[in-house]
């Protein structure tokens, strides 16, 4: 250990060498600050091995002195260790046998940060923002993100039982989940909903997103589609090249996303290069605020350049470009090194003053018409948009997710309820609409599960109702695809966009700046 410990102190010394060689003549002040504070931490590290009284593992020791260093910098710097990186590097690639969720550690708890529609977690009512307490009667306290992973992910068919905590509900949930293999689709659906109106799901940037998107648009051109709605909710981003790819689709001519940052080889303007896929044709875009980085870039272009109408929430506002350096211990250090900018000269990164605040705050300030929009920038066509607080929709349309609606997911008793109806159903067709009839059996099971509620409650959810419901029960008798055709039908972000293919016309025909 002392001999690893000496070899790791010899070569922080070489890179600080280095870098103090390299670096420019006027920063001779700075030089200096990092040398003496460098030489305290290596001193530090010297102390600890020969004094401390306990046993050390110094490879998480200074893994974890790096990860607490970069957070100090922004929300998205990071390290990843050797395990933590490979698995980053097979998530954009392949697939893997876990419970299909997206975590990470937000004010030093394991919370879940998104979860794959087609894994086991979704159909069980597993949502963002809940915090993991345990993982097989396992404490999650102490546990880092790679523990935390690897005890979620391992055999295909094996249980895996976890307790969360969600806000608004005092006792904690817990659910029993069984591994499948999880396949992350760039596109996990695609279809007409009308005999004009196509529809694409995008969920997230990976090797396969270009590909995706191309089948998806092929097909429905051949369906005879004139309109099409392109659903970015919930996509967290990914891949800055298919980010770009995917706008040009849209976009044909013109810039697409800037990159800035201190140094010149972080300066980057990226441009559509090819011929649109979708030209001339009316477009409407989802958005909702855990559509973040790709998904904003994707936006933005749109919006900038007058492609297309936006509807549905503020996004995220992570326009933050991090760089991959490679550690020899085969770890790898995130950090940022530039900002994205759309074509109109806009910031998308929201402004960051701590990690609470900037994963919980914006949240609790929902419905506030106080908060600031930032800087004024403007469209080709001379529309006003707005800076620094991600991608501002051109129609804001709130879609939330009641506490009532959470009880009943969390229990699994729409779950529940859409299996036994599809047992007592077999013949029911994909005609079937939730009507009262089918609204009255859940009720009356309802009842019989003992579930608390009042009929305001219900009223007040009834759309909510109808869309869970028809996604529930449609997937179980079919497949995720049919499920989602049905309960379309009951989003109110999509309806109203269905609303606004003429103001998404009448858009295209505006006279553009050159």
């Amino acid at each position: 250990m002392k001999n690893k410990l000496k070899v790791f102190i010899i070569i922080a010394g070489l890179i600080l060498a280095v870098f103090t060689l390299s670096a420019d003549d006027g920063s001779n002040n700075e030089k200096s600050d990092l040398q003496k504070y460098f030489k305290d931490y290596t001193t530090a590290l010297a102390i600890i091995e020969s004094r401390y009284s306990g046993e050390v593992d110094f490879e998480e020791l200074v893994g974890l002195s790096i990860q607490r260093m970069l957070q100090t910098l922004d929300p998205h710097s990071s390290y990843a260790d050797p395990k933590a990186f490979a698995r980053m590097q097979e998530d954009q690639t392949g697939y893997f046998y876990g419970i299909g969720i997206t975590i990470s550690i937000r004010n030093q708890r394991t919370t879940v940060i998104s979860v794959v529609e087609t894994g086991p977690s979704y159909r069980l009512g597993l949502r963002a923002g809940d915090m993991i307490d345990s993982i097989n009667g396992k404490s999650t306290a102490g546990l880092s993100l790679n523990e935390a992973v690897s005890m979620l992910r391992g055999p295909e068919g094996e249980p895996v039982t976890i307790t969360v905590r969600r806000q608004g509900m005092s006792e904690p949930l817990k659910f029993e989940i069984i591994r499948e293999k999880i396949v992350e689709e760039a596109v996990p659906y695609y279809f007409m909903f009308d005999d004009k109106t196509g529809y694409i799901k995008l969920e997230r940037f990976s090797k396969r997103t270009e590909r995706d998107m191309i089948e998806a648009i092929e097909s429905l051109k051949k369906q005879n589609m004139k309109q099409l709605v392109l659903d970015l909710r919930d996509n967290p981003g990914g891949l800055l090249t298919q980010a770009i790819d995917v706008s040009n689709m849209f976009v044909d001519k013109g810039l697409i996303v800037s990159v800035k940052g201190r140094d010149q080889r972080d300066m980057a303007a990226f441009s559509a290069k090819k011929e649109a896929l979708v030209k001339d044709m009316p477009l409407v875009v989802i958005v909702n605020e855990n559509s973040a980085s790709g998904a904003e870039i994707v936006a933005g272009a749109i919006q900038d350049h007058d492609r297309g109408i936006l509807i549905g929430e503020s996004t995220f506002g992570k326009g933050l470009v991090q760089t991959i350096f490679r550690l020899n211990s085969g770890g790898a250090v995130y950090l940022t090194t530039a900002r994205y900018y759309t074509p109109s000269g806009r910031l998308i990164q929201r402004e960051y003053t701590g990690i609470y605040d900037y994963y919980v705050g914006r949240r609790l300030n929902e419905g506030n018409s106080e908060i600031p929009k930032g800087e004024v920038f403007k469209t080709d066509a001379g529309r006003p948009i707005y800076s620094g607080q991600g991608i501002s929709p051109d129609y804001e349309l709130e879609q939330k997710f009641t506490v009532f609606l959470g009880r009943l997911v969390t229990k699994s008793l729409i779950y529940n309820f859409a299996g036994e109806f599809v047992r007592n159903n077999p013949d029911m067709t994909k005609s079937m609409d939730i009507d009262d009839k089918v609204l009255n059996k859940f009720k009356e099971y309802l009842k019989k599960n003992e579930f608390e509620f009042t009929d305001k409650e219900f009223e007040e959810n009834i759309d909510g109702l109808k869309y869970r419901l028809a996604d529930d029960i449609f997937t179980r008798r079919w497949d995720r695809q049919t499920g989602v055709q049905h309960a379309i039908k009951f989003d109110k972000q999509f309806q109203k966009g269905l609303e606004l293919f003429k103001e998404a016309r009448n858009l295209l025909k505006q006279p553009k700046k050159k």
